[in-house]
């Protein structure tokens, strides 16, 4: 299996690092898995990290934990027509550098949520660099109603865990 936790920014939205923000270049990654006696493909939809611990189970003969946010991709690595698993939901907890920001994702658009609180749209299939938001744009109106009530409910269902840690080195 190769995955990673984060993308990299290069340059992308004036950033020059990594973690500090939920834009497309420092969320999506790869995730890949090579599977003795199943046949290579690519699964064309979008997945979540969320789904990787219960597939990990999953492959080893598990059954997951059944109060896992995220479900295996088993049966789709295994050949099955992948299932719709959108809205994909995306979170950075709050830390020294930025306040929580939260965001959805569905069919093309993004919702993201920037403190105020306002938000970003998206469209993700013409603008995958997220260059232009399309929240103030009244041609999209629609599209961001219906992006903010697919946030609402979605963030609304969600149970959140808080982060572990908060721990800081010190010199020894």
């Amino acid at each position: 299996i190769i995955s990673a936790d984060h993308g990299e920014a290069f340059g992308e939205h004036t950033m020059w690092k990594h973690a500090f923000a939920l834009w497309e270049v420092l969320t999506q990654v790869p995730l890949m898995f090579k599977i003795p006696g199943v046949e290579p493909r690519r699964i064309q939809v979008r997945r979540s990290q969320i789904d990787l611990a219960p597939t990990i189970l999953g492959l080893l003969g598990r059954k997951p934990d059944p109060g896992f946010a995220g479900k295996s991709m088993v049966p789709e690595l295994f050949g099955a027509e992948p299932d719709d698993r959108e809205p994909i939901l995306l979170y950075l907890p709050a830390d020294t550098y930025n306040p929580p920001t939260r965001a959805a994702i569905k069919g093309d658009y993004k919702l993201l949520e920037d403190p105020g609180p306002k938000y970003k749209l998206f469209n993700l299939r013409v603008d995958p660099g997220e260059n232009r938001d399309l929240s103030s744009d009244p041609k999209h109106a629609a599209a961001l109603a219906d992006m903010r009530k697919v946030f609402d409910e979605a963030w609304g269902a969600h149970v959140y865990v808080p982060p572990f840690g908060h721990r800081k080195l010190v010199a020894g």
